[in-house]
């Protein structure tokens, strides 16, 4: 049995081509796997967190590398801007109020909205006796272990 094969065209330019096309393959993998990976991290973040940890769950960011171009081993990043919170998340840690102080202060709706009274930025900020006054919130105090703690509930 005799067997002969012959090469129409340029072999260069087609193995050039067949290599582009794999170029093109990696990169639309690694892109597409990064960000899968991204948006998974960012789901995980919001369903143990709640809706409300948009912000955290968007600090989630991804780049595929090379930036422009195309390559046979491109290489997927993916990062968070706040590895400080997602770290402390990840141990639970214990938060605690800063210099051994007793209250811990956590914005809620009202202060994010109407953190101040006065006129511009420069006004006081709001009291807990405005918080209750405004109707919008009320305090209920509770014994802690160093004392009496009052809690926005």
């Amino acid at each position: 049995m005799r067997l002969a094969a012959h090469i129409v065209g340029d072999l260069r330019q087609v193995l050039a081509a067949e290599v582009r096309a794999g170029e093109r393959a990696a990169m639309t993998a690694i892109r597409a796997e990064t960000e899968q990976v991204k948006a998974e991290l960012r789901r995980q973040v919001t369903s143990s967190l709640g809706g409300n940890a948009r912000g955290i769950a968007n600090a989630w960011r991804s780049q595929v590398f090379p930036r422009s171009g195309q390559s046979l081993r491109p290489a997927g990043l993916v990062w968070t801007k706040v590895p400080n919170v997602i770290d402390a998340f990840e141990r639970g840690a214990l938060i605690r109020a800063k210099g051994g102080r007793k209250f811990l202060a956590i914005p809620t709706g009202f202060n994010a909205a109407r953190g101040r009274r006065g006129r511009g930025e420069k006004g006081m900020r709001v009291t807990p006796a405005q918080m209750v006054a405004s109707g919008r919130g009320f305090l209920r105090p509770f014994q802690s272990g160093r004392g009496f703690v009052w809690c926005l509930p």
